[in-house]
């Protein structure tokens, strides 16, 4: 069985982590991204 990601989010509906990653240029974008589907693989044991 694999993890569901839920991100935080604000009584007015914005997302922080959204926010933040739409800042970072898109090449570290790519990696966050990459890295929250791989930990969204992991097996829980």
């Amino acid at each position: 069985m694999t993890w569901e990601v839920e991100y935080y989010e604000k009584e007015d509906g914005t997302v922080p982590v959204e926010d933040f990653i739409a800042t970072l240029p898109s090449k570290h974008i790519a990696k966050v991204l990459w890295e929250i589907r791989l930990l969204a693989q992991l097996e829980r044991h």
